[in-house]
């Protein structure tokens, strides 16, 4: 009797716990559920982000018909903030009209997916769309200027909005928005600038401010031959002073350059050269056109049509399908 109380308790004692055999195989379990689950995450995390850029857009689209349905224009002297009251933020752009300090930016203006755009550092995650990188210089009231074929009319009086009237090429066949990361207030070195090279600006190999060198210049800022970036003369990140966007010179996520050799002065024609859309979105960004209606846009669309698509009287015929 003593014996088989013995055998039943050093049985059940062998059952309190689990065998080296018992321990691998549930943790094999687990390695290979995370190895399924954890994609499966990020692909819902990712597709979430996407969404919510592209229904930031649709909101922008909606509200710049809205300011033109009331005004007769398009918001282009102030981009951002002049749209605020189409965004349901009258409060916002009542403070600011009184010379006010907001906390931090909309929700409408950041963008998920954009790693450095930060609320409290007034960030906005998109940019105005400013034409194929063309322009007319051209003399205005006596003084000098450059006319856009974007958004925007002219580079000096941007208090002359553009109305729907000066879109020959169509609304629907013109980019208003798209998205545009936030760059780094930090200068990296240039084995990290490299590292992401479509998160900064770049200089050419030599000066292409000539008209008739916008051909070369764009190959040679796609191509790869650029010598050093210059981050900290990117365009500023704050919607409350941020008035150039981003233009059509080369496909989304492509590398941006500077059209001629590093300034003397801060008075550098910083829209001078390729300020190409960018997000994090694998193969592409989206863009909200004036008609309203958002388009993903791939990264390996047509140079041609996707400069096409940023001209507002390029006579062109911008087919994104």
């Amino acid at each position: 009797m003593k014996t088989a109380q013995t055998i039943r308790h050093a049985f059940l004692l062998r059952r309190d716990g689990f065998s080296l055999l018992e321990v691998v195989v549930v943790i094999s379990v687990i390695v290979v559920l995370l190895a399924v689950i954890g994609p499966a995450v990020q692909n819902a995390r990712t597709a979430a982000q996407k969404t919510s850029c592209v229904n930031n857009l649709r909101q922008f689209g909606l509200a710049a018909q809205a300011y033109h349905e009331t005004f007769g224009s398009y918001a282009v002297a102030r981009p951002y903030i002049s749209v605020l009251p189409f965004l349901e933020q009258t409060a916002l752009s009542t403070v600011i009209a009184s010379g006010g300090s907001p906390e931090s930016s909309p929700t409408v203006f950041i963008c998920s997916s954009d790693p450095l755009a930060f609320p409290a550092r007034n960030n906005v995650s998109y940019g105005l769309n400013e034409g194929d990188g063309r322009f007319v210089e051209t003399t205005v009231n006596g003084f000098y200027s450059k006319l856009f074929n974007g958004m925007r009319l002219s580079s000096n009086f941007r208090v002359v909005n553009s109305t729907s009237k000066d879109f020959p090429d169509g609304l629907s066949n013109t980019a208003m928005y798209s998205e545009r990361r936030v760059p780094t207030v930090d200068v990296p070195s240039l084995r990290s600038a490299s590292g992401d090279p479509t998160a900064f600006s770049w200089y050419v190999d030599r000066d292409y401010s000539m008209p008739e060198e916008y051909d070369a210049f764009r190959s040679a800022c796609r191509n790869g031959i650029r010598d050093t970036m210059l981050p900290y003369l990117a365009l500023t990140n704050s919607y409350l002073n941020r008035e150039f966007g981003y233009n059509h010179i080369l496909p989304p996520n492509s590398v941006g350059c500077y059209v001629g050799r590093p300034p003397t002065t801060f008075l550098f024609p910083f829209y001078e050269g390729s300020i190409p859309a960018t997000s994090l979105h694998t193969a592409g960004a989206n863009v909200v056109f004036v008609d309203g209606h958002v388009r993903f846009v791939s990264n390996s669309i047509d140079m041609e049509v996707w400069s096409a698509s940023g001209t507002r009287n390029g006579g062109e015929t911008a087919n994104l399908e």
